[in-house]
């Protein structure tokens, strides 16, 4: 972190350094997102810590096509009117774009192989994207 930024030991001694806006004021009393999405059973936080460890959650029903639904908002937004466009790259590469990324031979042992074939499972998009 940047030396300006205060460390704090857990969330409570976190401090508040600067402000844009004003909260929002509700004329009733806002429930979290914590307690709504349990009630609604689309967001399951017990299950994915089970699967990951806390400040996780698992997307049920109606909380997973929300999230698929804001996902595909920025897209449009980003490929239609921005210029970018969206590739969806191969899941597994060659060594030679792993060695292009710098992920072989210094990562060798941790990485996915298929045995018999010189194919890696990719660490991050970033490896088929820079090759292409």
């Amino acid at each position: 972190p940047h030396e300006s930024v205060p460390v704090g030991e857990d969330e409570k001694s976190n401090q508040e350094v600067r402000r844009w806006g004003e909260p929002r004021q509700f004329e009733f009393e806002p429930r979290a997102h914590w307690d709504i999405g349990p009630a609604l059973d689309i967001l399951d936080f017990e299950r994915a810590a089970k699967l990951s460890g806390t400040r996780f959650t698992v997307y049920k029903g109606a909380g997973a096509r929300l999230e698929r639904a804001v996902i595909n908002f920025y897209l449009d937004i980003h490929c239609g009117e921005h210029g970018y466009r969206e590739i969806l790259p191969p899941f597994m590469v060659i060594a030679d774009c792993m060695v292009g990324t710098g992920q072989l031979p210094k990562f060798a042992e941790d990485m996915f192989k298929l045995e018999g074939k010189e194919m890696y499972l990719i660490p991050t998009a970033e490896v088929p994207l820079t090759n292409l």
